[in-house]
């Protein structure tokens, strides 16, 4: 039972199918929906053409009403087109056609939620005419996964002249369609102080809120620094344009340059999520060049504590894009200290460097920050510890879940009185 005295009944509605929960994107949608379970009545729904036979069995463990539908977005030339003519950025337009409102609407049926909860701001569209057909007059709530205009600026700037200008439109698209959003919605949950501050700062957004998620806690142990040669890890997402641009960026301005400096001796580079030809597909690294750099790419990993078990640290190496990197939080709570961009660390107020995460800095700067991790027991085990009570005091679901419900009951009790 929650405060507002009953509880209530939340349509959420999801991007993606989250069961395994096998990356960020996914674990993130995930873990809020098992924490906000335990205090509403939840249904999720989301694109699903061909869900997993194991999902309905999952969800309902959790107490949560899964309805997948069969859906499923699509880049094609007619949906670009047809989002360019209204001045809509594609890839908010696309979770909101014609196509998208029937199979919602005929999967949730005579569904009559209190409020609806958009888990990204692409599908906010969909809420708003999904509550139109349905005539139902509950308030809608969105959470930000990151500002997706600011993504788009940060990776604009890192493009040569004529593609910047020649993608300059589709940033104004997206900040327009975005700040509108914002002015529609009756609430916007963001998950990092950088990004809340950059929203309020615009007037956009009647409700504000600053809601940090979590992620999963393993049990607290005594961890010792491995022993052997140094590992330092970067999980990969192949998918992620801007994940692939950063880590391009690192392996040649600070990787390939430090690995043949004596100040890193035989230290190693363990990238997951891809081997060694994606690899240098994706980067311009030659299976040769890897192996005399000492670069481990070990492909897809279903579960990543063996490697934070081995790994002297992570690195997060962020220099476009936006939110907070979860696996940054999932290794502080694994007990393992992160190097980050200071684009990382300005995310949020409880990264704190040098007491429980260290700055990139410049590629000589990173190598010794590197050698000191490597040799000095106290300061890893300083920023191992350090790193697992900020997670434990900042990034709780249950945190999350409790900011989330609150502002939930205040918005249906409004509506309710009016």
């Amino acid at each position: 039972m929650t405060g507002f005295g009953r509880r209530l009944r939340v349509l959420a509605i999801g991007p993606q199918p989250v069961w395994p929960p096998i990356d960020g994107g996914k674990e993130g949608i995930h873990g809020a929906l098992q924490a906000l379970a335990r205090h509403v009545e939840l249904v999720y729904a989301c694109p699903c053409p061909n869900p997993r036979a194991d999902s309905y069995e999952h969800f309902r463990s959790l107490g949560i009403d899964y309805r997948p539908v069969p859906f499923q977005p699509t880049d094609s030339p007619a949906v670009v087109l047809a989002s360019t003519l209204q001045l809509k950025p594609f890839k908010f337009h696309k979770y909101g056609t014609r196509n998208a409102l029937r199979a919602f609407s005929s999967v949730l049926g005579g569904l009559q939620p209190d409020a609806v909860f958009c888990f990204h701001a692409h599908t906010e569209e969909l809420g708003q005419r999904l509550r139109r057909r349905h005539a139902w007059n509950v308030p809608i709530m969105v959470r930000e996964h990151n500002i997706e205009y600011e993504l788009v600026a940060s990776y604009r700037a890192t493009l040569p002249l004529p593609s910047r200008l020649a993608s300059a439109p589709f940033e104004w698209l997206t900040r327009r369609a975005e700040q509108g959003q914002w002015a529609r919605v009756d609430s916007v949950a963001f998950l990092s102080d950088r990004d809340y501050a950059i929203a309020v700062a615009t007037g956009s957004v009647a409700r504000p809120l600053l809601a940090p998620e979590g992620v999963p806690l393993p049990m607290r142990r005594e961890r010792q620094r491995p022993q052997g040669p140094p590992q330092l890890l970067i999980p990969l997402n192949a998918r992620a344009t801007q994940s692939v641009w950063n880590l391009r960026r690192f392996l040649h301005e600070y990787w390939v340059r430090m690995a043949v400096e004596p100040v890193l001796g035989d230290t190693r580079l363990a990238i997951t999520g891809v081997g060694a030809g994606l690899l240098h597909q994706l980067t311009g690294i030659t299976p040769g060049e890897q192996a005399r750099t000492r670069i481990d790419a070990l492909g897809f990993l279903p579960s990543l504590e063996p490697v934070f078990e081995s790994a002297l640290a992570l690195i997060s190496p962020t220099f476009v894009g936006g939110g907070i990197r979860k696996k940054i939080l999932e290794a502080m709570a694994h007990q393992l200290p992160v190097i980050a961009t200071s684009l990382d660390i300005d995310t949020s107020h409880f990264f704190d460097p040098p007491h429980n995460i260290l700055r990139l800095g410049t590629p000589r700067e990173f190598a010794s920050t590197v050698a000191s991790l490597a040799t000095d027991d106290a300061q890893w085990h300083r920023l191992a510890n350090a790193g697992r009570e900020t997670v434990e005091r900042h990034a709780c679901w249950d945190g999350f879940a409790a900011v989330i419900v609150a502002e939930l009951e205040t918005l249906v009790h409004a509506r309710e009185s009016q």
